[in-house]
């Protein structure tokens, strides 16, 4: 067996059997708190779900969705021709919160998808003769990206066949431990140092594609989190998470909130895969206008020919009224990466970081959203690059809730653009019905 990959499955092993023991070492901490309880008492929690040590929530979806093509694109860089396809999403996600003590939260969240349609067999069918690093499925490519920014391997493809795909990640598996202003986590875990609405190129550890709308949670990464509270709107905060290829593609940092007057400031330092990094952002308001910004600059530690200077900045402006809200950002990418990719829902699978949020250096979006009555509302997001290409993306969406614990919603994209052979059209679109059971 090689060595490394032998090194590599010890410490990934080590690291699960940490996370469990620290939950074992914490649950009899939290039996021996238990057991000084009066018996009166423990009728109560029984009777009592307020008073409960755990809680589980989730939702189960359907979606089913028709894309079409209407020149021949590329997705997952491989070529797709002009046609339509049909696809339907079975969706089901289980969040466990254990409230272990006082100071002790043990936090797991599974997600399990069913995706089978036309989409995927013709994905499949052109995958065989292009396969990289012995990926011939669109499954493995799945499996593959569900731990992208993770260290422990949590995504298990369990179905995998020409036409259907069934696979399951645990994308949160935690221990949180909290004592005055301070706080630890370890495991599993999103964390957010982004500001804005939309882009967050502050978000180093794990960066949101705001296209795949059915995934609100956003990915999670294996790290640990320290914090400290020094105020209401202010903290310090380090992260650390190591890469599952080589240690020198880790990532980890340093974030300093503060707030002045009405505007909350952050100053962040990192490193991140061979490059040094500074950020400053901000949010506040000018007037009856939210005002937010983040900017972050990439310094290489290595001269070398792929690594190169960068800089990524947003401004967003946003205004709030009776039942409207609206948002105006602007992104501007230095160098845009070249492996940035824009697909619809479902269609584009890459990890993004903070340079591949688009590969256009200019970026503008426009969104709004309109309640028309307690249970209904309907939002419009539009997106354009004045770039060569003229790149667009419109997305209308609309929601109804059927009752208490029940969604139904709608969602259309399209993309439009000028090519070197055609003049500036739609070049494919994306209709997808969504009917969401929350619990």
């Amino acid at each position: 067996m090689n060595w490394m990959i032998f090194k590599s499955s010890i410490l990934r092993s080590t690291l699960v059997f940490f996370l469990l023991f620290i939950a074992a070492l914490a649950t009899t901490t939290g039996v021996f708190a238990q057991e000084k309880e009066t018996a009166k008492k423990e009728k109560k929690q029984k009777k009592d779900p307020a008073d409960r040590k755990w809680a589980i929530r989730g939702y189960l979806k359907e979606m089913p969705g028709i894309t079409h093509f209407d020149t021949t694109t590329t997705i997952l860089l491989y070529p797709v021709d002009k046609q339509t396809y049909f696809s339907n999403l079975i969706h089901n996600r289980i969040q466990f919160k254990w409230y272990i003590n006082d100071n002790f939260t043990f936090n797991t969240h599974l997600r399990n998808r069913f995706m089978h349609g036309s989409y995927i067999s013709y994905i499949n069918s052109q995958l065989p003769p292009l396969t990289i690093d012995g990926i011939d499925t669109y499954g493995e490519l799945m499996r593959e990206a569900g731990d992208g920014n993770g260290y422990l391997p949590l995504t298990f493809l369990w179905h995998n066949k020409a036409a259907s795909v069934g696979i399951s990640s645990i994308d949160r598996l935690n221990i949180d431990f909290v004592k005055g202003n301070f706080e630890a986590r370890i495991g599993r875990q999103r964390i957010n140092w982004g500001i804005s609405s939309v882009w967050n190129p502050h978000d180093i550890f794990n960066t949101i594609n705001f296209t795949d709308f059915d995934y609100e949670e956003g990915p999670g990464t294996d790290a640990v989190r320290i914090q400290y509270y020094t105020g209401v709107a202010s903290s310090i905060e380090f992260a650390f998470s190591p890469s599952n290829r080589h240690f020198r593609h880790s990532v980890g940092g340093g974030l300093l909130r503060l707030n002045k007057g009405i505007y909350d400031f952050q100053i962040l330092g990192a490193y991140f895969d061979r490059y040094a990094l500074a950020g400053f952002g901000w949010a506040g308001g000018i007037k009856n206008m939210g005002f937010k910004g983040e900017w972050i600059y990439f310094q290489p530690l290595k001269n070398r020919s792929n690594l190169i200077r960068n800089v990524v900045g947003v401004l967003g402006f946003e205004r709030t009224f009776k039942n409207t809200f609206l948002n105006l950002s602007f992104l501007y990418i230095d160098k845009p990466s070249p492996n940035a990719e824009i697909g619809l829902a479902g269609a584009n699978i890459n990890r993004l970081d903070p340079t591949s949020l688009s590969p256009y250096r200019w970026n503008m979006l426009f969104s709004s959203s309109f309640s028309l009555s307690p249970i209904w509302s309907v939002a419009l997001t539009s997106w354009y690059s004045p770039s060569e290409s003229h790149f667009s993306f419109v997305s209308p969406s609309t929601g109804l809730s059927v009752k208490e614990n029940l969604m139904l919603e709608a969602f259309g994209q399209l993309l439009f653009s000028k090519g070197a052979s055609y003049p500036y059209k739609y070049n494919s679109s994306a209709v997808f019905l969504r009917l969401k059971w929350s619990y």
